[in-house]
């Protein structure tokens, strides 16, 4: 008896710490090349190369070409785009509090409400800080300047002159190294695919075109393995609406592109297409959402890998328990 009582509770233990106590950190999902890390109490920068859970403290910097996803236990999200750094000061769980200082690059918060329940995040940076709770947001800080962009809902920037800015869906403001603050202005709208259709397979060379958009000064074009747009194979800000692919690897790719105005401000990209390029036009299918990435870009979702070792460990349990 005493041994099955002792066998329950190591059972329960292990459910624990293999599922409730992971449900408690970020999560750093997916990574494009190395992403650097520097843990709370050092003070040398570590290369990761793989999904790891990340701590109250922990700072983090993409580089040049690589580009990284973080998922919160709710599956909130932020996107870390190249040359990229912040620091996660304060993670509240219980009550979904976080405290962000940013540094420089680009980071996109997509911040959902899940019931009653919202987080409060405050990005601080170095010349404003901006709180949100159920809002997708881009907080540039490029060149001196710190530009907001809001997508989808609201956000609230402080200046360091204590002025309140509220800005709403579809707008955005900059702020300049001299504390000036343009805006809230108009986000470009997302421009529209023209040119291959989706799912085309497609030879070398090709060029893609969009529909131009007013205002817009530049397009950022992302060419891309994975539907979150972490394995990027090419990204260019370019002035015209046309892109041409180059000399690309034979494979299957997704694209989407968006405007950036005057103001530097950017909008959001169309929902993705996707291309197969080959050498020649002969048959080939498109891969649906279920099948793998290329080799080497596979990715398996924190869920799924948490449902199958904890329904395993459940099995091996009860039959042990009867055997005992």
């Amino acid at each position: 008896m005493k041994k099955r009582t002792a066998f329950i509770i190591a059972i329960f233990f292990l459910f624990f710490k293999t599922g409730l106590c992971q449900t408690n950190h970020l999560l750093l999902d997916k990574i494009k090349q190395d992403i650097q890390l520097l843990m709370p109490g050092l003070t040398n920068w570590q290369n990761v190369s793989t999904s790891v859970m990340l701590t109250q403290g922990t700072g983090m910097r993409t580089r040049e070409d690589s580009f990284a996803l973080v998922t919160f236990p709710d599956k909130n999200r932020i996107y870390f785009r190249e040359n990229t750094q912040l620091n996660f000061d304060s993670v509240d769980y219980t009550n979904r509090n976080m405290l962000i200082t940013f540094s420089r690059g680009v980071a996109i918060l997509d911040i959902s409400r899940e019931g009653d329940q919202r987080w409060d995040v405050t990005i601080d940076g170095v010349l404003a800080r901006i709180k949100m709770d159920t809002a997708v947001v881009i907080i540039k800080n490029l060149h001196n300047s710190l530009i907001v962009s809001v997508l989808e809902g609201s956000a609230r920037v402080f200046t360091r002159e204590n002025k309140e800015i509220d800005i709403t869906e579809g707008f955005g403001i900059e702020i300049s190294q001299d504390l000036f603050t343009s805006g809230p202005f108009p986000l470009p709208p997302p421009p529209v695919p023209e040119f291959p259709d989706d799912n085309s397979i497609i030879t070398p060379g090709l060029t893609l075109k969009w529909s131009k958009i007013e205002g817009a000064i530049l397009y950022r074009l992302e060419i891309a393995l994975d539907e979150d747009f972490v394995f990027i194979v090419s990204h260019k800000e370019v002035k015209e609406n046309v892109f041409n692919i180059g000399k690309l690897p034979e494979g299957q790719y997704l694209w989407r592109v968006c405007g950036i105005n005057r103001n530097n401000l950017e909008g959001a990209f169309f929902d993705h297409n996707q291309f197969i390029l080959q050498k020649s036009y002969t048959s080939l299918l498109i891969k649906t959402d279920d099948d793998e990435l290329p080799a080497g870009e596979a990715v398996m979702e924190e869920d799924a890998v948490g449902g199958v070792v904890l329904s395993a460990l459940i099995v091996v349990s009860f039959i042990l328990l009867f055997l005992i």
